[in-house]
């Protein structure tokens, strides 16, 4: 059985991952940060959002394959996952919305 659902998903995963790191690098070499946050806000937010992004696709994968290796999946399921994945670039985008605190 292809788990085309799943293997879409993962795939647009890939991408994401790819685009929530380069966005990482980028606060990185602009601030030239080599370890941690550097104490830069902006670099702290990228990397929660990075680190949330890793936390929570991994387990949705698992889940919409588990669904649909049981036969239960079908469109559904797809616009599921489309959710997820475009809650996931909601979340990326709104950590840079933060206003930085100014003492």
């Amino acid at each position: 059985m292809i788990l085309q659902t799943t293997l879409t998903l993962a795939a647009a995963a890939v991408v994401m991952n790819l685009w929530i790191f380069v966005r990482c690098v980028q606060v990185r070499a602009k601030h030239k940060i080599l370890h941690g946050d550097g104490g830069n806000a902006l670099m702290a937010r990228r990397m929660r959002a990075h680190a949330n992004f890793i936390e929570h696709a991994p387990i949705m994968l698992v889940l919409i394959a588990v669904v649909e290796l049981s036969g239960k999946g079908g469109q559904w399921l797809a616009i599921v996952g489309a959710v997820f994945m475009l809650g996931r670039v909601g979340h990326v985008i709104g950590m840079d919305s933060e206003k930085e605190n100014v003492a």
